[in-house]
């Protein structure tokens, strides 16, 4: 519903953003709306090695005869993952038994990480994650405080031979 000609798509918005909306964020809105009711309510954890061994540990314990505490099986999953993380998910699939690979990876997801993060774990320590971040996109703080949004030329003038005239002064 919105017209193809610039002149009425500026009178379109004019009417749209005087009705208290934003024409721009509703656009952008329903644009990324598939995306954003995609991802709503997931989250994701980045997880230092140490905090998945400590998992591993609680989750995957045993008590020997002796009565000892046996953490074999938390050390061989803490591996699997290590070797995601050098090697990616994709060769280590390729290089395990596939019963095995799959095994490794319920043991994991089952402590909390996804398989999203499984397989988009690197070795690269860096700051940047590759993967996506969603941000609440709130557009009435655009801008910092001290920015003054300038007078559009439209909103001067009163009628399409009015704007002319403004623009031609």
């Amino acid at each position: 519903g919105i017209p193809m000609r610039f002149w009425d798509a500026v009178k379109y918005q004019i009417k749209y953003d005087c009705d208290g909306k934003s024409l721009i964020a509703d656009l952008w809105s329903f644009a990324f709306r598939d995306l954003l009711e995609a991802l709503e309510g997931n989250v994701m954890n980045i997880y230092c090695d140490d905090e998945i061994l400590e998992l591993l540990k609680m989750s995957f314990h045993t008590i020997t005869p002796k009565g000892d505490i046996s953490y074999s099986k938390a050390l061989r999953l803490f591996g699997f993952y290590r070797r995601l993380v050098n090697e990616g998910y994709d060769a280590v699939s390729q290089a395990m038994a596939r019963n095995s690979f799959w095994r490794h990876v319920t043991d994991l997801m089952s402590i909390g990480i996804s398989k999203a993060q499984l397989q988009n774990l690197s070795a690269d320590k860096s700051n940047i994650v590759p993967l996506l971040k969603v941000i609440n996109v709130d557009f009435s703080h655009q801008r910092t405080d001290w920015y003054v949004e300038p007078v559009s030329v439209f909103d001067r003038a009163e009628n399409i031979y009015d704007f002319k005239r403004v623009i031609n002064a």
